[in-house]
């Protein structure tokens, strides 16, 4: 892991507000049909790191959680077509391996992925199945013990599925699973990175 931390740390944000813009804008100007979906999810998240300057970079599974907003529309062409934005927060702990007899370092981190996906939902009376994909940014904060802040800010791409139960008439509580390849720009990771996400998941269909 890289020595420079990025100073843009309002960059996530900037990114969260524009893939919260486009998915509210976009699908509306040609849609015969809108409706909307949101809710919170919470589950676990596996990170697999790889870093060049090290042996092993060791993460164990981290409690994650977030929310999700989905336009979901019906075209001439198609029908439960969701355009989705999607933010994601895990924090835990980890260890380093260094290539050398140096100590095993410890340290914190935490990942912010918010995320622009394409959904399509099958339909059904009483489960609805789902499948999507996207692309997003993730930010990485890595703190290690002793030694200040480190941060980075990646590109991502994600693809996943799910299953929805409908509670009532504008209920629904299910289960996700994403996987996410994550870019590394190289200001902290020198090496490959991605995360699998499974989460429960309550929303609100209007």
């Amino acid at each position: 892991m890289g020595t420079d931390p990025l100073k843009r740390t309002a960059a996530p944000v900037l990114v969260l507000i524009a893939i919260g813009l486009l998915a509210v804008l976009l699908p509306q100007s040609a849609a015969a049909g809108i409706n909307y979906l949101m809710g919170l999810e919470s589950g676990v998240s596996w990170f697999f790191l790889y870093d060049q300057d090290f042996e092993e970079v060791i993460v164990p599974p981290q409690w994650c959680y977030g929310f999700h907003f989905n336009v979901i529309a019906d075209f001439d062409w198609a029908r439960n077509i969701s355009l989705e934005a999607n933010y994601v927060r895990s924090e835990g702990r980890g260890e380093i391996k260094p290539n050398d007899d140096r100590e095993n370092i410890q340290f914190r981190m935490a990942a912010d992925r918010g995320s622009l996906n394409v959904s399509y939902f099958f339909g059904g009376a009483v489960y609805d199945p789902f499948i999507s994909g996207g692309l997003g940014a993730v930010h990485l904060s890595y703190d290690p013990e002793k030694e200040k802040t480190e941060r980075e800010m990646d590109f991502s791409v994600n693809v996943g599925g799910g299953l929805d139960f409908k509670l009532a008439k504008h209920f629904l509580a299910g289960a996700r699973v994403r996987y996410t390849w994550i870019l590394p720009s190289g200001a902290l990771v020198h090496g490959h990175a991605s995360d699998l996400d499974v989460v429960l998941r309550i929303s609100a269909r209007f």
